[in-house]
């Protein structure tokens, strides 16, 4: 947390003061690190060794890109300041990139060491005779080259404009209706023009460009209006070279962000945006320079005593641009030419995958997609094995429009209580600002473009070893690797009845399941098979083995969470299991103390169907067709029996809920085959997201994950066979059946992979990347009966599968 006191020190003080006193009466002062001050922006790159990670080629262009904007004060969470990234492809015409020819780029790549402004030279000669004027008058504020930054909020809007939050910001910013159409987004080729003819557009691009193929789609049907020419503005005209598809121009451009001709003139760019040429004569030599109300320190705010005109100048700071903070005082180092071509490989999943080097890369909590138990984390697994250590990932994307950052893991507001009166939200047909335009029914049917070759096709390799960190499918694939699946364990009755769900927890080495006699087990993994580390740091010592007979009825499910971060009475040690009974109940169960916390709360008018759980929070779905919301009590007694949110978006009974990896979202899955997404934290109880007319032959969807590097992906599993890709916006992305349509139980998602478990006791690996159909890679049966939960451990070496009431432990190699 970073605070800024506008009065000073003797505020500062104060500050600390009353939070001692606090901490002191609740006796978490030991929880407390305060650092006397922030580090500047330069001793934390310094400290961070990224520019010497990026030079060796240990970091792709686009991750040193997103760390710098992040340590010199960008952020997704404002709007002022946001991360910014560099216009490389100059070719937009040409039906074909050549991407390769270094020597003869000029005509598809920009030039990187010179900024927007002057990549003309016809308009630059307008610039210049400009700034000469104005330096002649002495009584005009410091002459400048560009009146208008590459980077401000109205820039940002422009782009992401058919994406929501951005999308209803973006009306509020031109008074209630959207921008004459003209001025839209509408063509890539045409903003390229723009930003090279324009006296009054320099900008430079955005993340999302390289990573997002949403924002060149109007997927929720805006009315954007007609341009002069009388075309109707939809979807973003693409290249030629792009095919009209949005993901092969994302790939493509990623791919060129990561070229050589870009990693060889990268350093440049950063040179005019976070180095020595951002201001000053330096500056003024590379014809790099901005209005001086753009430049950090150009204006003591706290010295004009004239409120009209500090508001004036804040105002003119916060609309028309910043530059970020300066990281570095001298020319930056170029990147090292590669010794050999797998000197390089470390870029190639970026090269595979536009989402690879995501927008967020959030620690795993709870279960479903990103690996198992709150331990896991799905960009641990896919981060290549570098020296330089991880910074705190970046936030995602929200359309806040001040500075105020959102922690990830933020409990809710405590006052009001959410419910949603199952009214769906709809984009509206008239350019004015929505009420509840953030959710979108899907009518087009599935686009099943999956290859299911009759042999396994060629696999990336895999991680063996036990300590290994690398992804369960790595993106150096090899041509002539495969996968294999074996046994580490004979089946293991855990249960006298079916196994209801399953989760695994790799940091304490224990898997957790519930039952349909009602009992809760929790077994560690080294008493199902032997394997080195298996049973974690702690869990085998804190945790040998419980066992708990919870109600007469059947539990439906469980999830890890940790109630250390909540619980200042440390009843029941770190961590617990939240479960729900077919008894109507959800219920804490303390690991430690082996028994439940603060009882049984009633949750439903009928029986809890599914659980899950991030940090301080709990979802739960009920055959009664509803999703509830709800926090543990902060004083270690349990879970709030008040909801803080209700959803009554769902017709028919819940059969799967799944918390996002950040905690905004939360997905439901029902027996109709609607799937709804909303955003917790919203304070709204309108659905974000409604997946239903694309998905009407799903039967009941049992099988809900989180995907993608950037978790911006949801993957549903239907009883029809089919494994389906969804943006948070809906639209499909790609889909594929299993081996003889067998309906779908459960599915882990993992970096360019997914597992799925079947109702004919098959377990399926299939290779899944951005821009492939995807590809099955191997499947085993594990089971005579349905696989009811697959969970496979953060090192990719433990596939665990539960069936009636066993489970079974696997390994995945290379062979």
């Amino acid at each position: 947390v970073f605070l800024a006191f506008d009065d000073g020190l003797p505020a500062r003080r104060e500050f600390w003061k009353a939070l001692r006193q606090r901490a002191n009466h609740f006796n978490t002062v030991p929880l407390l690190r305060i650092q006397a001050k922030s580090l500047s922006p330069k001793r934390v790159l310094e400290l961070s060794k990224y520019t010497e990670a990026w030079q060796s080629r240990h970091m792709s262009n686009f991750e040193y890109l997103l760390r710098l904007n992040m340590i010199a004060g960008r952020s997704f969470n404002d709007l002022t300041q946001y991360p910014v990234f560099p216009w490389v492809v100059a070719d937009y015409t040409s039906d074909k990139l050549d991407l390769d020819d270094v020597e003869n780029a000029k005509g598809t790549f920009r030039d990187l060491s010179k900024p927007m402004g002057a990549q003309n030279p016809d308009r630059l000669q307008q610039f210049l005779d400009r700034y000469r004027e104005l330096g002649s008058d002495p009584d005009l504020p410091p002459p400048f080259l560009y009146g208008t930054h590459y980077s401000s909020e109205g820039s940002v809007l422009h782009l992401l404009i058919r994406q929501e939050p951005f999308t209803t910001l973006s009306i509020d910013l031109q008074g209630g209706h959207f921008d004459c159409p003209d001025r839209l987004f509408f063509d890539v080729a045409e903003s390229w023009k723009c930003c090279n003819s324009s006296m009054s557009d320099v900008k430079e691009l955005i993340p999302e460009w390289y990573c997002f193929p949403e924002m060149f789609e109007n997927g929720n049907s805006w009315n954007l209006g007609h341009l002069q020419t009388g075309r109707s503005i939809g979807d973003v005209k693409l290249p030629p070279w792009a095919r009209g598809s949005a993901q092969e121009f994302v790939r493509l451009s990623r791919r060129a962000l990561e070229s050589e001709y870009v990693s060889l003139h990268l350093h440049e760019w950063i040179d005019l945006i976070f180095g020595y040429k951002q201001q000053g004569k330096a500056a003024v030599d590379a014809q790099n320079l901005f209005y001086y109300l753009t430049y950090e320190g150009a204006v003591d705010l706290d010295s004009i005593d004239n409120q009209a005109e500090r508001d004036a100048i804040q105002s003119q700071i916060n609309e028309f641009g910043q530059c970020p903070k300066q990281l570095f005082a001298s020319a930056h180092p170029s990147r090292n030419a590669p010794a050999s071509a797998a000197a390089s490989m470390v870029v190639a999943e970026s090269l595979t995958s536009p989402t690879s080097a995501a927008l967020e890369v959030p620690p795993a909590q709870g279960h479903g997609a990103a690996g198992v138990g709150s331990g896991g984390s799905a960009a641990a697994a896919a981060a290549p094995a570098t020296p330089s250590p991880p910074p705190p990932p970046p936030p995602p994307v929200q359309g806040h429009r001040s500075g105020a950052a959102q922690d990830a893991v933020s409990r809710f507001p405590e006052p009001q209580r959410i419910v949603s009166t199952g009214r769906l939200a709809h984009p509206s047909t008239a350019p004015a600002p929505p009420t509840s335009g953030m959710a979108r029914v899907i009518t087009e049917p599935p686009r099943l473009v999956a290859k299911t070759p009759s042999a396994p096709s060629p696999a990336p390799s895999f991680s063996s070893s036990a300590g290994a960190a690398a992804g369960l499918v790595s993106a150096r694939a090899t041509a002539t690797a495969s996968v294999s699946i074996t046994a580490l364990s004979d089946n293991t009755r855990l249960h006298k009845e079916v196994i209801s769900d399953m989760q695994v927890d790799h940091e304490l080495g224990l898997v957790a399941t519930t039952c349909r006699d009602g009992s809760l087990r929790v077994t560690p993994l080294g008493s199902i098979a032997s394997l080195p580390g298996l049973n974690g740091r702690a869990g085998s010592d804190a945790v040998s083995q419980r066992q708990h007979k919870a109600s007469d009825l059947a539990l439906s499910g469980c999830a890890f969470l940790d109630i250390a971060r909540t619980s200042s009475s440390g009843a029941g040690g770190s961590k617990a299991l939240v479960c729900g009974s077919w008894d109507s109940s959800i219920f804490l169960y303390s690991l430690a103390s082996a028994q439940v916390i603060g009882g049984h709360v009633p949750a439903h008018d009928d029986s809890v169907s599914a659980v899950d759980a991030h940090a301080s929070r709990v979802c739960s779905g009920s055959w009664d067709a509803t999703v509830k919301v709800w926090r543990l009590r902060p004083d270690g007694g349990g879970i709030d029996p008040v909801p803080v949110a209700e959803f009554y978006d769902h017709q028919n009974s819940i059969q799967v809920v799944r918390f996002h990896p950040t905690g905004r979202y939360v997905a439901a899955g029902a027996d109709d085959g609607r799937v709804v997404i909303w955003n917790v934290e919203a304070g709204s109880t309108e659905a974000l997201c409604v997946i239903h007319e694309a998905t009407a032959n799903l039967g009941a969807v049992r099988a809900l994950g989180w995907g993608g590097r950037g978790m911006a992906s949801l993957f549903v599993g239907g009883s029809d066979g089919s494994i389906n890709e969804f943006s948070m916006s809906g639209s499909l992305k790609c889909s594929t059946n299993t081996t003889d349509q067998v309906p779908v139980q459960s599915i882990t998602v993992l970096p360019n992979a997914v597992v799925a478990g079947c109702s004919d006791g098959t377990v399926e690996l299939w290779r899944w990347v951005v821009g492939e159909p995807p590809s099955m890679l191997t499947s085993v049966l594990a089971h005579d009966q349905p696989v009811s939960c697959v969970r496979v451990d953060p090192e990719s070496r433990v596939l665990a599968v539960a069936a009636d009431a066993d489970v079974r432990l696997w390994s995945i190699s290379p062979l």
